[in-house]
């Protein structure tokens, strides 16, 4: 009464694409490839926060006697002690299990191990070792990167970040340690500055927001946490999270060099090599383009940033600060949530002054703020990618990440204002987002979809353009045999899904 299944027939009833691996080809091939890539270099940048870890103290510690103490700082040793312990009494019923309990170490840490801020390095903490390497490799790499390429610079700073994390762990002493954390901040610098301006020149225009939306900073942070409690001390979690970034490496090293970059650069031989690579990952046919067809880019120096005042205009703006929806873009989502923040810091403030801190809605204020702001930043990158010249990228955005360094130091000094009046903080909030909306709307242009290679070439006249026809040597100039450089890798990924829907039909 039953009929056999047939294998055939219930392969033969998915669709094509589905059926038959071949049908796997288009651009998306190589954008997931980028998001991937990008997700898992965030999650090497995270090292940053990871010396939250690496200061992590218990409340409470006890002595070799069983004397269990409240920790006044991140000193084992500096507490008073009296003649009865106030967190486990010795006369107490269940004072094994509490001392059991106050000896607890839910992440042992390298403040743990070596009492560092115990000593003359008190006012020197890892911390500050990171974020010193960070604001020297953000001047240097980002200079390297606009100048020698995107690759080269993106594999050296995952090659020196890696092991630079495994020996912090593995070599025993406080200097030591804090040197191979300055190398990690060093480090870090470059992925952070690198990996997004290369991604961002790679992937689909029209799936570069989701670049900054699918692999973000938020997952990297979730990623770090986990590892953090599955390890359970700062050695092995040291280990795991090198472990895991060291898989940007054959990533990076299978992929071209950008070709936005070279073909910026006049190399254009190399870039033609790059093109037929990305088609080649993306299982289409390379159609390469005359070289009459491309425009010929000028050269954009720093001091031309500034001098101009359209890409002066928009650098500073960033500074301070989908693709089947047409009305959906960055001014938009960066307005919005902008609004929603004010939205929210009122709201928060609202509840501080009523005495309704505790209250549900002031916790959903908080997130919401939280995650508006974080939206605001991600704007900001991809704001960033889109509007500076391909020349200058990497350097600006090597500023903006200073920028944004000060920021977090300025914003570690109002702590004390919580003590004092905490509505205080969010009215500064209030200040400076209303202030950056305003910046915004009226300095800030649409970016979405723009071609990235012609980013400040019509602000930049013919008398600053360095790169003059008479200076071009031969070996720049392709030869009549060698007349093709460009593939829209869009247009056959349009062309190889037209082809799909007519043998679907």
């Amino acid at each position: 009464q039953y009929e056999r299944w047939d294998v055939s027939k219930v392969i033969n009833s998915f669709p094509p694409i589905y059926s038959n691996p071949s049908q796997f080809k288009g651009s998306w091939r190589l954008d997931i490839g980028l998001m991937v890539l990008y997700q898992m270099t965030l999650f090497f940048s995270v090292q940053m926060l990871f010396v939250i870890f690496l200061e992590f103290m218990p409340k409470t510690y006890c002595t070799d006697d069983d004397y269990c103490y409240k920790m006044k700082n991140k000193c084992l040793t500096d507490f008073d002690r009296t003649p009865d312990s106030a967190i486990c009494p010795y006369n107490s019923s269940n004072f094994n299990e509490c001392v059991k309990e106050a000896k607890r170490v839910d992440f042992r840490s390298a403040q743990f191990d070596y009492q560092q801020d115990c000593t003359g390095l008190k006012h020197f903490s890892s911390s500050t070792a990171t974020f010193i390497g960070t604001l020297l490799g953000n001047l240097v790499l980002g200079y390297l990167s606009d100048t020698i390429g995107r690759r080269p610079v993106y594999i050296f700073s995952i090659c020196l970040g890696v092991p630079a994390v495994i020996l912090s762990a593995a070599i025993n002493g406080v200097m030591n340690f804090y040197i191979f954390r300055f190398i990690v901040g060093f480090a870090v610098a470059g992925t952070l500055t690198v990996g997004w301006t290369y991604a961002s020149e790679m992937i689909t225009p029209s799936r570069r927001f989701r670049l900054r939306t699918f692999p973000n900073w938020a997952n990297a942070r979730m990623m770090q946490v986990g590892v953090s409690w599955l390890a359970g001390e700062w050695r092995l979690a040291s280990y795991l999270c090198a472990t895991l970034s060291a898989t940007v490496l054959p990533m990076i090293w299978y992929l071209p060099e950008s070709p936005v970059f070279l073909e910026q650069k006049k190399k254009f031989e190399r870039a033609e090599r790059s093109r037929e690579k990305i088609a080649e990952i993306c299982q289409l046919e390379y159609e390469p383009k005359p070289r009459e067809e491309m425009a010929d880019l000028k050269k954009i120096t720093p001091m031309m940033l500034l001098r101009s005042p359209v890409l002066r205009s928009n650098f500073l703006t960033i500074g301070i600060i989908e693709p089947k929806i047409p009305w959906l873009g960055r001014r938009f989502i960066f307005i919005a949530s902008q609004l929603i923040a004010l939205c929210a810091y009122v709201t928060i403030l609202t509840a501080l002054w009523s005495k309704n801190k505790e209250s549900w809605w002031y916790t959903v204020s908080y997130i919401f703020a939280y995650a508006a702001q974080s939206l605001c930043l991600e704007t900001c990158y991809l704001s960033l990618a889109e509007l500076m010249p391909t020349d200058v990228r990497s350097i600006a955005g090597a500023l903006m990440n200073i920028l944004m360094k000060i920021g977090t130091i300025l914003a570690s000094t109002t702590k004390p204002i919580k003590f004092w009046y905490e509505p205080m903080l969010f009215m500064i909030n209030t200040v400076l987002c209303t202030a950056g909306l305003l910046v915004v709307w009226k300095y800030l242009p649409e970016s979405k979809n723009m071609n990235m290679q012609l980013v400040g070439q019509d602000e930049i006249s013919e008398s600053n353009d360095e790169e003059s026809s008479t200076n071009k040597t031969s070996s720049e100039v392709p030869s009549d045999d060698s007349n093709s450089q460009m593939t829209s890798v869009q247009e056959s990924s349009e062309k190889s899904e037209a082809t799909t829907e007519k043998s679907e039909k």
